[in-house]
């Protein structure tokens, strides 16, 4: 996307299988690793993981926010089957007029902010807090002709999509010491259509940030071509997990610019 002055950080949820893994039925759970959702027109499109922790295949019923939540409702998108093995889920959230814009919520330790996940089989909602959202503008009850127009933020058309343009999910990547994994980052446009579009991952010394071993100087890929509302674009990586790294849940960024 051409004349973008700064990166966004999209956030991939990256997990490593190493070591050896206990045979315990886990719970289940949902998470969207602390990502920070932007609020656009008063919209704010989410990604949530569920691990259903299951021997077959479960249905997401619908997300409602807490009553104390900033979110007046939620509306699941592009709904499937969550695998046994757990599922990237999309869902588009309203926010209330009583939203500030500037703001980004919750705020503080102790909040009211988090969703409730209605799952087949499961006779209690799940919990998802792992999230916050950044409001960008209060939401206006009516139009003021005299207002200024907000400039709009070009690197909010783009999001990370749980699927790919096939509708196939797109599986966590999981790895071992020293191994080399495909990365997959696919992307959805979700409002204008955008061009030259360009990703890299944001290189570190912090093996907690970038578990991977540096191997070259540019990882940036691009896709030159026009990506029209709904459209989903793929960029892949195959990277080496370091022989340093920890096992679990890693959380890798992108800039996208």
């Amino acid at each position: 996307m051409k004349q973008s002055n700064r990166a966004l950080a999209l956030l991939l949820a990256l997990t490593l299988s190493m070591g050896m893994m206990s045979v315990a039925r886990a719970a289940i759970s949902a998470t969207c690793y602390d990502a920070v959702f932007t609020e656009s027109g008063g919209m704010v499109m989410m990604q949530i993981f569920v691990n259903p922790n299951s021997a077959s295949n479960v249905d997401l019923i619908s997300i409602v926010p807490n009553k104390d939540s900033i979110l007046e409702s939620v509306k699941i998108t592009g709904l499937q089957p969550i695998q046994p093995s757990g599922s990237w889920v999309e869902a588009t959230g309203t926010l209330k007029k009583t939203a500030i814009g500037g703001k980004t919520y919750p705020e503080g330790a102790s909040s009211g902010e988090f969703l409730n996940l209605y799952i087949s089989g499961s006779a209690a909602p799940i919990e998802c807090r792992q999230y916050s959202i950044k409001v960008i503008n209060t939401p206006a009850t009516t139009p003021n002709p005299n207002a200024t127009p907000t400039p709009e933020d070009k690197e909010a058309k783009l999001r990370i999509s749980p699927v790919d343009r096939y509708g196939q999910v797109v599986p966590a990547p999981a790895g071992d010491y020293g191994e080399t994994i495909s990365i997959r980052v696919p992307l959805k446009c979700y409002r204008s259509s955008v061009y030259d579009v360009k990703i890299a991952p944001v290189l570190s010394n912090d093996i907690e940030k970038y578990p991977f071993d540096i191997e070259a100087v540019d990882y940036m890929l691009s896709y030159p071509n026009s990506v029209a509302v709904g459209d989903i674009i793929e960029f892949q990586y195959n990277l080496r997990l370091s022989k340093k790294a920890t096992t679990g849940v890693k959380q890798v960024d992108f800039s996208l610019s």
